[in-house]
């Protein structure tokens, strides 16, 4: 006896072609009508207070990562506007409370803007983001950082302080080949 409803069998004729990276590109697409806000819950102002996030340059951010040599640098450009952003996050979060005890130091940068700040620091609590966190100082003229509008955005600099890996997108598994390879040297 058949217990599968004609419904249920167009459902699955629909999505068995579908696959797992259709179903995520679906999913994304869904959180981008509906922006990272959904992501995280509201918080009252008085609990993000200690959230500390300072707004930087990219001078000063460069001055930041010449000044964490002896340790490998992970530097996430990112924006509570981004789902792909917002998706990669937590992962990158999870690399420095797995491995900054072994020299890693993940940094930051949210691309959102002043006006947007208690929106960020809400995310940045949510995701228990005990990184270094930045705000990119808003500049009139172009991008202070030189990435354009490519976020998610990580460059990996070694323990030397040199730039040695770029990626654009969520790639977790480049991300994490790149981690350990650049801690394994010293």
């Amino acid at each position: 006896m058949r217990t599968t409803s004609v419904r249920q069998e167009s459902l699955r004729s629909f999505t068995a072609p579908l696959g797992r990276a259709a179903w995520l590109l679906l999913a994304v697409a869904g959180l981008a009508a509906a922006g990272c806000d959904g992501w995280f819950s509201r918080s009252s102002d008085e609990n993000l207070a200690g959230m500390e996030l300072r707004t930087v340059s990219a001078a000063e951010l460069g001055q930041i990562i010449h000044g964490q040599q002896g340790r490998v640098v992970l530097v996430d450009f990112w924006a509570t506007w981004c789902p792909p952003c917002c998706a990669l996050f937590p992962h990158n979060v999870a690399l420095e409370q797995q491995f900054g005890k072994q020299g890693l130091s993940v940094l930051t940068v949210s691309l959102d803007g002043a006006a947007k700040a208690t929106t960020v620091k809400r995310f940045l609590q949510q995701n228990n983001a005990q990184t270094t966190n930045f705000l990119a100082q808003d500049e009139s003229r172009g991008d202070p950082f030189d990435i354009g509008h490519s976020i998610p955005l990580l460059k990996i600099y070694d323990r030397q302080g040199n730039l040695r890996e770029t990626i654009v997108g969520g790639d977790e598994a480049r991300i994490d080949r790149t981690i350990h390879t650049l801690l394994a040297e010293k």
